[in-house]
């Protein structure tokens, strides 16, 4: 029976550890996009780190350098072991802040333009300390049995066992304690962090480890990032500091057990991970209530109620407009981003659908708003840029303006007047300022640089005009300077260190900002005449977005509650406020036992002349860099025909993801053929190039009659050329593909190939084009509300031995919304047209559901779906089965195909019944369900199963 049971394991290991290995090499493994080909690149090379980086940022990359040498021992400490070395690949060109570690090919990307909305620690430093700590989860992972796998395998097999049993809230929840703990900062700190989960749990429920973890389409639920730092921080707090790596190392070591990671959770503590989940939420509720009990709240807040109060709804960023109604960002779990106004009777009425963009305030003077928003370079995904979008909201006028191209702009205000608007800029070489622009014609009037090139947080203008009250960001914390926009002069006239805080207000009196003194976000105000600080609000979970309306007395803020940010207001009556001295931190407090359990808080590097141990800095030479071998398999693997057989393939992808290769020896044991093939594509120019090749044995079948087989040399050779195209522009996500290819083979006998075997080249080109437009998605919908896509694709031979003809294949969809909110309907018309060739080509289109390809000269198609969502269950069976959402799809497929002077009509109709659900906790959703078909012309029924995994979620 155990023999059996181990039996079991290994098979479903290998099934998922596949999956993952198919899911990677079908991406080109992890690529993120190209930088322009313009740029020059450098490297510093250190004991333990290869940084590679664009000259124009090196001092950047020096203190990236100091910075990563210096945490390498303290990040290691608590997991017990030390990497070894691996390349950090900066990127100065992208408005999004973001950074990751990827293990196949083996890098850390870091993306240098920091937030706005960033705690008290130099943007570099905190990325340094987060990812190297993902380095070191996914290094220690090579070991026993799972080292056994890297030779077999490369790389990827530390991806993929870090993908089927490390849990997502494990790698990022161990990252954010390890920040915490590793400086005076950190999300551990901040409430706002613990926020979501701390409402949740006081103003709804503990949920279920499945859907804490999952999520959900019914409910907000906090994502794994709040659920690992409460999670892992309070094990630590509970248990040995070692559990978590004693889970690794068993994770590594026994992936042949199906839950490897659990089973080494419950040798040190005692409860598998689901009681264990549950301890943690009950302690932290009771803490959370002792907390909640033993605060004041303010009690003259009023709150804007809105007609849907059931579903997760936030409105952010409320501002004031002349009229004196209110307008807000509006989101949820059923509404994509979207401006609303505010009317009598808490109406709403939405005024403006906003581009992509990543909302950290909104200003606003008279009828008009600013925002800043992502504008997309055509061809490199590494150059996004943020550019000021003007909108007048008078119901006459409603124009949208672009006030700026190809800038890196954040959290742009309005003065008060309206006439200029200040914003902060990032110059693409590591140096920051703050940019003020003439309103009416976009002018750049002035450019106000700090001297340390510290890092500014939204500006906000006095009443005059004259002056800016900004957070300015440096190595010992955060603070809010006043600066002399005609002199460019910064005077420091509030510190608050390591205390966070964040999007200041002006008024004649104050400056208004959000703090987190009392453990609880709130609204402080700054007084001019005695530098005093006080508390303005005392809410529940969370005050934000502070705003004044235009007499000074009401203050219009956003408030945090279990429904989503809600819009609220309090009278300024100063009596009310309270003192900075008198206020007490009452949170609840995991990081003062992490801190003690690591070596110290190693950043920043206080002497800037030090140097990295062993650093070197020269050039770095894209033609050199080319390969970088990084996987392989003792299989042939083909991705994109879902083909696994005998042989060998190895993977290469270079650092800077410009350069993607792969060598393959395919050997067929039924044929008794071998093929070695290989290609190399390159991205790191404006065409994408592409070229293959393979040479080998092939198997034909006699067609004289006996029925008997034949071996005949194959050669092949693809050359193709491809511009993929980003022209994203407002809330329409679009973009187009050009491609050209040309396929050459070469057929050539041998000794046991028959006489009448057709020798010669096959030359085919292909010309394709392909575009799509679909409206951005709110995490309900199941398709875009609306969107049309395209495809147009012409085939010819005209040279070589084989004549196939022309063939000509046009496609279009349409998406329209169904009835109901979340319903979709996609209209989907296409046709191809094949004909002068004495062969005929494949078909590009597919046929109606229960019908294989056929051959047809002339083939046309239409296609009716009506998708909707039935429910919502999240129901949970064991470890087994977690269901999100149940839905369904209605059908009616009709095909026309001609051949020859015949005809052939296939239609059929039906519906499909899936569901979106996590087996065995493994972290990809899964859509599994069954189709039934009914076929009109036969009067026949049929029953299919339907099953995908859906990594693009992750």
């Amino acid at each position: 029976m155990r023999k059996n049971n181990a039996f079991q394991r290994i098979v479903i290991l290998l099934f998922f550890f596949f999956i993952i290995i198919f899911n990677t090499a079908y991406s080109q493994y992890v690529e993120t996009g190209q930088d322009p080909s313009r740029l020059r690149w450098k490297q510093i090379v250190t004991k333990n780190f290869q940084i590679i980086y664009p000259v124009e940022i090196e001092e950047e990359a020096i203190r990236a350098s100091r910075s990563l040498e210096k945490v390498y021992l303290y990040v290691s400490y608590s997991l017990h072991h030390e990497p070894k070395k691996i390349s950090v690949i900066l990127h100065p060109q992208s408005s999004v802040s973001n950074a990751f570690v990827v293990w196949a090919p083996k890098r850390v990307e870091f993306y240098t333009i920091p937030d706005q909305d960033i705690y008290p620690q130099n943007w570099i430093d905190q990325l340094v300390i987060h990812e190297f700590r993902h380095v070191v989860q996914l290094d220690k992972l090579n070991q026993g049995l799972t080292k056994i796998l890297y030779f077999l395998l490369g790389q990827q097999a530390i991806g993929a066992v870090a993908g089927l049993y490390l849990p997502l809230w494990f790698l990022e929840g161990d990252a954010v304690v390890t920040e915490t703990a590793l400086s005076h900062t950190g999300r551990g700190r901040l409430p706002e962090f613990t926020m979501p989960l701390r409402t949740q749990v006081l103003q709804r429920k503990i949920y279920s480890y499945e859907k804490a973890y999952f999520g959900s389409f019914r409910d907000f639920v906090p994502n794994y990032y709040y659920l690992g730092y409460q999670l892992v921080g309070y094990t630590r707090n509970r248990y040995p500091s070692e559990v978590w790596s004693k889970s690794v190392d068993n994770a590594a070591r026994r992936p042949y057990n199906p839950m490897p990671f659990n089973q080494g959770i419950k040798r040190s503590t005692g409860l598998s991970k689901w009681k264990l989940y549950d301890s943690c939420m009950y302690f932290l509720r009771n803490d959370w209530r002792l907390q909640q009990d033993s605060t004041t709240f303010s009690t003259r807040v009023d709150t804007i109620h809105f007609n849907d109060t059931k579903t997760f709804t936030s409105y952010r960023f409320p501002q004031y407009l002349s009229d004196g109604k209110v307008i807000a960002l509006k989101s949820g779990l059923g509404d994509i981003q979207q401006y609303v106004l505010t009317g009598p009777g808490n109406k709403e009425k939405t005024i403006f659908v906003p581009g992509y963009f990543n909302p950290r305030m909104l200003s606003a003077s008279h009828n008009k708003i600013v925002w800043a928003e992502y504008g997309f370079d055509k061809r490199w995904s590494n150059r996004i840029y943020s550019n000021l979008i003007v909108f007048n909201a008078d119901k006459r006028i409603n124009q949208r303006i672009k006030l700026t191209r190809k800038k890196h702009l954040f959290a742009p205000a309005f003065s008060k007047d309206g006439s200029m608007i200040a914003a902060v800029e990032s110059k693409g070489n590591g140096r920051y300022c703050i940019s003020v622009f003439e309103t009416k014609s976009g002018r750049l009037l002035k450019e106000i640089f700090h001297p340390e090139n510290d890092y500014p947080i939204m500006p906000a203008w006095d009443s005059e005009g004259s002056k800016l009250y900004t957070i300015m960001l440096d190595d010992d914390g955060k603070r809010i300077d006043e600066i002399s926009i005609s002199k460019a002069e910064f005077k420091t006239i509030f510190r608050s260190g390591y205390m966070d805080i964040s999007q200041p207000v002006a008024s004649s009196d104050h400056v208004f900002f959000r703090s987190v003194y009392s453990g609880i976000d709130n609204i402080y105000a700054f007084r001019f005449k005695d530098s005093s600080v006080y508390q303005v609000t005392s809410v529940k979970y969370g005050a934000f977005d502070p705003c004044l309306n235009r007499s000074q007395d009401t203050l219009l803020f956003s408030s945090y509650t279990a429904n989503g940010y809600q819009i609220s207001r309090i009278p300024l009556d100063t009596a009310n406020w309270i003192s900075l001295s008198d206020i007490k931190d009452q949170s609840v407090k995991l990081y003062p036992e992490l801190a003690k359990q690591e070596l110290g808080i190693p950043l920043p590097v206080l002497n800037k002349d030090t140097v990295a141990e062993g650093l070197t800095i020269k050039r770095y030479r894209k033609g050199t860099h080319l390969f970088y071998l990084h996987s392989w398999a003792p299989l042939y693997i083909n991705a994109n025909t879902y083909e696994v057989n005998s042989g060998i393939t190895v993977f290469s992808q270079n650092k800077l993801s410009t350069a993607i290769s792969k060598l393959a020896y395919l050997y067929n044991y039924s044929d008794r053929t071998g093929t070695t093939e290989g290609s190399f594509t390159y991205k790191g120019w404006f065409p994408v190039l592409s070229i293959a090749a393979s040479r080998g044995q092939r198997l034909g079948l006699d067609t004289t009659g006996n029925d008997a087989v034949f071996k005949f040399k194959e050669d092949k050779l693809t050359l193709s050329a491809s511009v993929p195209l980003n022209l994203t522009r407002g809330k329409y996500g679009q973009g187009i593909t050009s491609s050209v290819y040309n396929y050459t083979s070469s057929f050539v006998r041998n000794d046991e190939t028959p006489s009448y075997f057709k020798t010669g080249v096959r030359n085919i080109f292909e010309y394709d084009i392909r575009g799509f437009r679909y409206l951005k998605m709110a995490p309900r919908d199941l398709l875009p509300k609306w969107g049309q896509t395209f495809r147009l694709n012409y085939r010819q031979s005209p040279f070589g031995k084989f004549d196939y003809g022309n063939s000509f294949v046009g496609q279009a969809a349409l998406l329209f919304p169904g009835i109901l909110k979340h319903h979709s309907l996609r209209l989907d018309f296409g046709g191809q047209i094949n004909e002068n060739g004495s062969y005929i080509f494949s078909n590009y289109l597919l046929y109606p559901r229960g019908y294989f390809s056929q051959v047809n000269q002339r083939f046309s198609r239409i296609i009716a779906e009506y998708r909707l969502p039935l429910c919502y269950p999240d129901w949970k069976v064991g470890p087994i089965l977690y269901l999100k959402r149940i839905k369904g799809l209605l059908f009616y497929d009709y095909g026309d195909g001609r051949n020859k002077g015949s005809s052939r009509y296939y239609n059929s109709t039906g519906i499909e019944l899936t569901g979106d659900m996590h087996l065995f906790n493994f972290v990809a959703p899964i859509e599994l369900g069954a189709r039934g078909i009914y076929f009109p012309h036969d009067q026949y029924f049929r029953i299919e199963f339907l099953f995908n995994i859906i990594f693009s979620a992750l």
